[in-house]
């Protein structure tokens, strides 16, 4: 049996994975700069891709995701164990690729219809995200995301479409791998795009959407009273700068007397006293008595 590590010799199908690899990556270059991550540091992911969007002259670096390459013969993601803990905290949005060498193609996954298989509590212990299922452990992706060939990459307006469709599924995802700690999910709506489908603008004539947010309690409650506790204050400075709500300072100290009493530590240097007065002088008017 020939092993990639054998002198003068080389598994076949282990270099026909190498040579997908790197025509993914570079079919990913015209719309995204590719940092691909070296063999012995993938631990799951085959590159990190942010979008580049163009300025006149410039390219400007955008929204960042990560992506796990696989031939189409044998494109198959496997998680178990620590490696759903690794997938559940990721920071970046991770999509499944699979290239297709006979078509010279590459299509683009989402596994955004399988969240609560690695959700937060979660009792599955093996994932195997595929595109046609064969076993118990098998969670197939569905379509593609984005498909696209190596004639449609070569075209001027080619880099605008890929960002256009892969921009909005970054954001939901990106979305979800924060807030997924407190079970709190965006479904990502989509059909596969491809590059022959574009508008008069040269963008995706149906680009993928987010959908209405769902939940499935419990989340983690550690996490959820941390960003309760991150976000109160900044929400009070924000509220008391539109001038909208200015007669509803009080409305604040009611705020966060509930949720201190519910076990949250909000507005722990009472900066919320001053708010809700200053609130009020406005709300009241510069020629309003003393009261």
């Amino acid at each position: 049996m020939t092993t990639k590590d054998t002198g003068g010799a080389l598994a076949a199908n282990f270099r026909k994975a190498n040579i997908a690899e790197g025509f993914a990556i570079q079919m990913i270059r015209p719309f995204a700069a590719v940092a691909p991550v070296p063999r012995e540091e993938d631990f799951g992911t085959d590159l990190v891709g942010t979008l580049l969007y163009r300025d006149g002259k410039r390219l400007l670096a955008r929204e960042s995701f990560s992506a796990q390459v696989k031939i189409q013969t044998a494109a198959r993601f496997e998680f178990a164990g620590d490696g759903i803990d690794w997938l559940r905290q990721m920071q970046l949005p991770y999509f499944p690729v699979v290239v297709t060498l006979e078509e010279a193609s590459v299509s683009l996954y989402t596994i955004n219809k399988h969240r609560l298989a690695f959700a937060h509590h979660s009792l599955v212990q093996k994932i195997v995200f595929c595109v046609d299922d064969e076993g118990l452990d098998d969670f197939p992706l569905g379509g593609a995301l984005m498909k696209w060939t190596l004639q449609d990459s070569a075209h001027p307006e080619f880099p605008a479409w890929a960002c256009s469709v892969l921009k909005p599924a970054i954001d939901v995802e990106s979305f979800n791998q924060y807030y997924g700690r407190a079970q709190n999910f965006l479904p990502l709506d989509w059909t596969c795009c491809e590059f022959q489908n574009r508008t008069e603008l040269g963008l995706a004539k149906e680009a993928p959407r987010a959908g209405e947010m769902w939940h499935m309690p419990p989340g983690d409650g550690q996490f959820i009273v941390k960003t309760l506790e991150s976000i109160l204050d900044p929400f009070a400075g924000w509220v008391s700068n539109t001038g909208e709500h200015d007669r509803y300072g009080a409305e604040h100290l009611k705020i966060r007397e509930a949720f201190r009493k519910l076990g949250v530590n909000a507005d722990p240097k009472n900066a919320l006293d001053e708010i809700a007065s200053d609130m009020e002088d406005f709300a009241r008017g510069p020629d309003a008595p003393d009261t």
